[in-house]
């Protein structure tokens, strides 16, 4: 094994592969009209770019040996559960290979975007250096920040002068409710609870920025990004920070449950809580309507996938390789990606429930532990908790779209979790001394 042994360039190595991670995620704000073969390698689906920048980073840090002892030392459930999904991958991709024929190349293609679960490790090694997750998330959010003013932007020119700033991002359909839709990258969505904990938790001055993400990135939401499901999970992740959090006094928290009861009141007086309400609904006369129905036939599908063959589902199969009548229904109009943990036990069986289940029975069991130690940062992980738990039902973070998501989840938990615990330790063996 190749030793790499300069500290600080390590570190800085380890930040900037990252934070291109990030960049490549945000597309570079799609501000550069980049070759179509880019765009191949590099689009929410297939993240192939983002992949190999990945494997790139793992075996960076691999080389290092500190960085494996601190790996193997605090954090094997990290490492056992990763290892547990990647046994999942190969028992699924092996038996739709068995089953269907699927070539060895589209096997090896659809695994790909699961590279970046392995993600997590250099997340934590960047925590560990850092000694907190802020420096992480306060960096994110300048992306954020800056993909919020490039959607404000686009609106305005685009009224204006029928133009667009954006390269190879906007569809066809891209007008919805008189606005330009620009939906949020998905580390944006994790990034509003995020904010709204700093900016609830902290006494001192907060930051500038997170106050900005967090209001008009959630004006954002309401009105250009307009996803629905998101509304509702960041809503209730704010409510569950908000009531779980400690810190602030106890005149600070009634104002803000004042704040927040009078925006609860005029949300439900307005007509915008009728049409929000109505588009739920399964009347085809309302413009979303159809998308509702859809939903609810590609549930009960994707159900009867998983009750025929609750052991493997259908496998691992790709799309677009003559399958699309398994993946996608006898009509070819479903998507799984649309029914979140529904769609993964119809693709992976019980296997599905192995890699989501133990997710969330270990945040369980970090929250339970870290609330009884420190509860400065416990509200953020419950917050984190309920965006997880809220988002398997059609956005889950284990879809390919949303996939980074799931290793800056997990890593901040896992961080967390030992950090707080080996500082007290830490704390417990100065005052014996």
């Amino acid at each position: 094994m190749i030793k790499i042994h300069n500290k600080n360039n390590n570190v800085c190595l380890i930040s900037l592969l990252l934070y291109l991670i990030i960049l490549c995620e945000f597309g570079f704000f799609y501000l550069i009209n980049f070759p179509a073969k880019f765009y191949s390698w590099n689009s929410s689906v297939t993240k192939y770019l983002i992949a190999m920048l990945t494997l790139v980073l793992f075996l960076f840090c691999y080389c290092c040996p500190k960085y494996i002892q601190l790996l193997k030392k605090r954090y094997c459930f990290t490492i056992g559960y990763l290892a547990l999904i990647g046994g999942c991958l190969i028992i699924s991709s092996l038996y739709a290979w068995a089953c269907y024929n699927v070539s060895i190349k589209d096997l090896v293609l659809v695994c790909v975007p699961y590279i970046l679960l392995i993600l997590s490790f250099p997340l934590i090694i960047k925590f560990h250096n850092d000694k907190g997750i802020y420096i992480f998330f306060n960096i994110c959010n300048l992306f954020f920040t800056i993909w919020i003013i490039i959607s404000l932007l686009e609106n305005v020119i685009y009224f204006s002068t029928q133009g667009h700033i954006l390269k190879n991002y906007l569809q066809h359909y891209f007008l919805r409710n008189n606005v330009v839709r620009v939906l949020f990258i998905p580390i944006c969505y994790l990034l509003l609870p995020y904010n709204f904990f700093e900016v609830y938790s902290f006494n001192e001055k907060s930051n500038i920025i997170a106050k900005f993400n967090l209001f008009v990135g959630s004006l954002s939401l309401l009105i250009i990004d307009g996803t629905r499901t998101y509304m509702i999970i960041i809503f209730l992740s704010f409510v569950a920070i908000f009531l779980t959090n400690k810190s602030r006094k106890k005149s600070n928290k009634k104002i803000m449950l004042t704040i927040l009861f009078i925006v609860i009141i005029a949300f439900l007086c307005s007509p915008y809580f009728r049409s929000f309400i109505m588009s739920f609904s399964t009347d085809l006369s309302n413009s979303l309507g159809k998308s509702t129905r859809i939903r609810l036939l590609e549930l009960k599908y994707y159900i009867s996938i998983f009750l025929n063959n609750p052991l493997l589902g259908f496998g691992n199969i790709p799309y677009n390789i003559g399958l699309n009548e398994i993946l996608c229904g006898p009509d070819k109009m479903f998507w799984m990606e649309d029914v979140g943990f529904f769609g993964l036990i119809a693709r992976f069986g019980l296997g599905g429930f192995l890699m989501y289940g133990s997710l969330i029975i270990r945040q369980i069991y970090i929250l339970y532990r870290i609330k009884q130690v420190d509860n400065s940062l416990y509200s953020l992980l419950v917050g984190f908790f309920v965006f997880t738990i809220l988002s398997s039902a059609t956005v889950i973070i284990l879809d390919t779209t949303r996939m980074l998501l799931f290793p800056i989840i997990l890593a901040t938990f896992e961080f967390l979790y030992t950090y707080t615990f080996s500082r007290r330790l830490q704390n417990g063996s100065q005052d014996e001394e």
